[in-house]
């Protein structure tokens, strides 16, 4: 370790001596004024430790949920309040069985009076204890869904507030999640590109209508009992002003509150891009969900992420600093042209992935119609 090596560390262990008050930022411009020649270094290590720390309370949240198949979490006993639900009412709903729970909410098998129907529920019980931003992303969440109408989005049927507590009831998707078939190992290549068109495609709605998913991963894609997929849990979505489908982050304007702040976690670290892992938040844009799809994609075709390690911040700097694995080294039947689909969607300059989630689903037709691809003419660079 060199001279500059050794101060870096030891003025980036000083900062973080006391990083997790509310004095953190303070303390990190104090350590850049006073060594100006490690401020660049000193910031991405900030941004990636507060990742790593958002990223170890925001594990739980891969629900497992709206499905009726899987695992389920313990019920609970007694009231709302007290954390329990089952059979309790909530407006016209009758709480049945938990079928989803982690950091940002919990889901329930419902059933509603009136029109005679399964439901799923989303709540976060004892409200009065949660923390302001989790109600704020609930409400944002079933904002950002409501607004959209896809075959392939789950629909959000109404939304409301029983005793403080936001909710908002969906469709019931009887079926299991692409985390769960992955589970059995990879896809076939042409059985991978035919499901993930329909989420592409929701994808693609979803922008149009001004809304980024920026969580997209396999527990978030549900596969109903016949085969149809959807895209859900918009719960880190953000609604832009949009015009037409390609979106260029420069010129992106929230128009309800951003309930991120710079360098805060956004997504999940083995599904999440680049500039999401580098806490980049000013830089989402289109291509941050392109970049997520192609990670999905290349999971269902190798039965692994692009990038895996021992611990989310090892993850995050991986997603960062190093190129992905070649697909065909652990998938003989995925086809050059297949694999320059996937890797023009990983690539970490964002202006060289595909331009909208229409132009990368524009490819996985022709990929499947044995035609020519745009990617096989396509800039990939590696780091």
């Amino acid at each position: 370790m060199d001279d500059r090596e050794e101060r870096l560390a030891m003025v980036f262990d000083e900062l973080m001596q006391d990083s997790n008050g509310g004095t953190a930022q303070r303390r990190l411009d104090d350590a850049v004024r006073q060594h100006p020649d490690l401020a660049g270094d000193l910031r991405e290590l900030f941004a990636t430790a507060q990742i790593a720390d958002d990223i170890a309370m925001l594990q739980s949240s891969d629900l497992n949920y709206l499905t009726g198949g899987g695992s389920k979490s313990p019920r609970m006993s007694g009231s709302i309040a007290a954390g329990s639900a089952i059979g309790a009412t909530v407006g016209e709903y009758e709480l049945r069985e938990e079928i989803g729970r982690g950091g940002m909410g919990v889901v329930y098998r419902a059933f509603q009076s009136s029109l005679q129907r399964t439901v799923a529920l989303k709540m976060i019980p004892n409200a009065a204890f949660a923390a302001a931003q989790d109600l704020a992303r609930l409400r944002a969440e079933a904002l950002a869904a409501a607004r959209l109408s896809h075959p392939n989005i789950v629909p959000v049927y109404e939304v409301g507030e029983h005793n403080g507590q936001p909710w908002f009831s969906m469709q019931f998707i009887q079926g299991t999640t692409l985390s769960q078939r992955l589970m059995s190992g990879p896809m076939k290549p042409r059985e991978a590109v035919a499901l993930l068109i329909p989420i592409v495609d929701a994808i693609g709605a979803a922008h149009r209508a001004g809304v980024l998913h920026r969580d997209l991963k396999p527990s978030n894609i549900l596969i109903a009992a016949d085969g149809t997929p959807f895209v859900t849990d918009f719960g880190l979505a953000k609604r832009v002003n949009v015009e037409e489908e390609s979106m260029a982050s420069g010129g992106m304007g929230s128009d309800i509150a951003n309930l991120t702040q710079s360098g805060a976690i956004l997504g999940t670290p083995a599904w999440m891009s680049p500039e999401q892992a580098a806490g980049q938040t000013d830089s989402i844009d289109v291509a941050t969900d392109v970049y997520s799809l192609g990670a999905v994609l290349f999971a269902m075709l190798t039965g692994r992420p692009p990038f895996q390690a021992a611990s989310p911040l090892d993850t995050v700097l991986m997603v960062i600093e190093q190129d992905p694995p070649n697909i065909r080294m652990l998938n003989r039947a995925v086809d050059s042209d297949l694999e320059m689909v996937v890797m023009k969607c990983l690539q970490k300059p964002q202006d060289l992935r595909y331009s909208s989630a229409g132009a990368l689903a524009a490819d996985l037709r022709a990929w499947l119609n044995n035609e020519p691809v745009s990617a096989r003419t396509s800039t990939i660079v590696q780091v």
